[in-house]
């Protein structure tokens, strides 16, 4: 995988997180029960990380690409095993080992739209815009990965050796 596809999710995977904290929508409707303030670090941090992997993926050195695109993979792996564990378990398993707990996701997230259905006894349930999130955080992972796979591990070696340093004084008299 190139790197530019890379870049794209990447970028755009950083855009939806960073608008989802601010942007008014019906997708979002939990911003308006947390503070602004609350919202700034999750807002920088994604955003930083994103930008800066987004510009690492940008450099002419194709050995760069590898250490920031696996960095880069190791971090949505990261902020993915997150979202599982608030989303996902609570939804398949009905355990609550993460932030949303049937108290939060009832004040805060079940007036956001939702495609997923409802089971018995397992009242959290992903909505949309975290199934968004999550769909975007694999296909950033996913790309990262496989654009740190497919770059080199260190510069390449020029074909032609390098010219040996001219030596002080030869051929030329000191005086």
């Amino acid at each position: 995988m190139s790197r530019r596809p890379a870049a794209v999710v990447v970028a755009l995977t950083g855009l939806v997180i960073v608008a989802m904290d601010w942007v008014p929508t019906p997708l979002n409707r939990n911003i308006a029960f947390s503070e602004p303030a609350a919202r700034v670090p999750g807002s920088v941090i994604h955003g930083c990380v994103c930008a800066a992997v987004c510009l690492l993926l940008a450099r002419q050195s194709r050995w760069h690409v590898r250490w920031a695109a696996g960095l880069a993979a190791g971090w949505f792996a990261l902020v993915l095993a997150s979202a599982i564990l608030n989303w996902w378990v609570p939804y398949v398993a009905g355990r609550y080992p993460g932030e949303i707990d049937p108290v939060t996701y009832a004040a805060e997230y079940a007036s956001n739209v939702r495609v997923l259905p409802a089971w018995p006894g397992h009242p959290v349930v992903p909505d949309l815009q975290h199934l968004l999130i999550h769909a975007l955080l694999l296909g950033s992972l996913v790309a990262c990965a496989a654009t740190a796979a497919r770059s080199p591990l260190r510069p390449a070696r020029s074909a032609e050796p390098a010219p040996a340093p001219a030596r002080r004084g030869a051929g030329h008299s000191s005086i």
